[in-house]
């Protein structure tokens, strides 16, 4: 079988990742990321005060790839604080976000970016995975994997017949987006800006969706665009107590995320299983054509400026680094 070659990307394409822990795999996915794609696209790198060697990471990356900016945060900050550092410092006019879990392959780069030029309307696109933590919500951007891959040759292949098998699809309009691994339209950013910081921990991104739609754009999935996502990468590097207290907390925290969205949105109704019982699982029951429907707030959500957290001795520490 033939290797798919890397995607070339030109300038106006910026791609981040953000990663906390995990410098073994967070090398995986950079180096699937580079293997996937050529060309001079702006590359940006978070490291979200990882307490491994996961800097060192990225600064390999960044003498192999010119124009990358490194940012790197002391301390371990939220996940909308990883994105919207990335959103704010973008300069491209398309912008990726992805996870240091999330290994890309050039077909995915390739239906990301074409679900723009299909429909001027699209304003966030997501692809395929094997796997999606979506709150529950049946999926159809899911593919089934019967077999492991030996290295990155072996999954660019198998993506590469995920988009041949899907290359007649259209678009599939959705009602949120997996905030591993997605594209943004710079048109979007103009309108609604960033992730809303009220969501720590959870829900930014159902917000974003929300706020995208509201805006008059579409949120899809190219289910030719596919990547693996590996499950549970975000905690792999902890010992199984501290994966347990993770997990402990991330319902904790995933409860004040769910009401603080429905009451944003003026949600009535909701049943306790949502918002108590099953936070995360929950967001299934609710009620998306309601919440297009709520009361609109205000949509944008201004960039903030985080230069002063960018590595200086990566190569792109010198551009430009103010929002837009």
């Amino acid at each position: 079988m033939t290797i798919p070659g890397p995607v070339h990307l030109h300038e106006k394409v910026s791609i981040g990742m953000g990663a906390y822990g995990g410098a073994e795999m967070t090398e995986m996915a950079v180096q699937c990321l580079l293997g996937a794609t050529t060309g001079d696209y702006e590359l940006i790198l978070v490291d979200n005060g990882s307490p491994d060697s996961t800097l060192e990471v990225f600064k390999r990356a960044a003498r192999e790839h010119a124009n990358t900016k490194i940012i790197h945060f002391p301390q371990n900050q939220e996940y909308v604080v990883c994105v919207n550092a990335i959103l704010s410092h973008a300069q491209g006019e398309r912008v990726i976000f992805l996870s240091n879990d999330y290994l890309t392959t050039p077909s995915w780069f390739k239906g990301i970016l074409q679900s723009f030029e299909m429909d001027p309307t699209v304003g966030i696109s997501c692809g395929t995975s094997n796997y999606c933590d979506n709150g529950g919500n049946p999926s159809r951007n899911l593919v089934n994997m019967n077999f492991s891959f030996a290295d990155s040759d072996e999954l660019f292949i198998f993506a590469d017949g995920v988009a041949k098998a899907f290359a007649q699809r259209s678009l599939l309009d959705e009602p949120y987006f997996p905030g591993d691994g997605f594209g943004v339209r710079r048109e979007l950013l103009d309108v609604i800006g960033t992730f809303d910081t009220n969501f720590v921990g959870y829900m930014g991104d159902f917000d974003f969706a929300v706020r995208c739609k509201k805006a008059g754009y579409r949120v899809v999935a190219n289910q030719a665009a596919f990547a693996f996502h590996i499950v549970g990468g975000g905690v792999a590097h902890l010992s199984t107590a501290e994966q347990q207290a993770r997990l402990d907390e991330r319902f904790a925290r995933a409860r004040v995320a769910v009401n603080r969205f429905i009451d944003k949105y003026g949600l009535a109704d909701v049943h306790p299983y949502v918002t108590e019982l099953a936070p995360v699982s929950g967001l299934a029951e609710l009620e998306y054509d309601a919440v297009q429907r709520a009361r609109a707030e205000q949509l944008f959500v201004a960039p903030a400026d985080y230069s002063k957290f960018i590595y200086r001795d990566s190569p792109g520490s010198e551009n430009r680094t103010s929002s837009r």
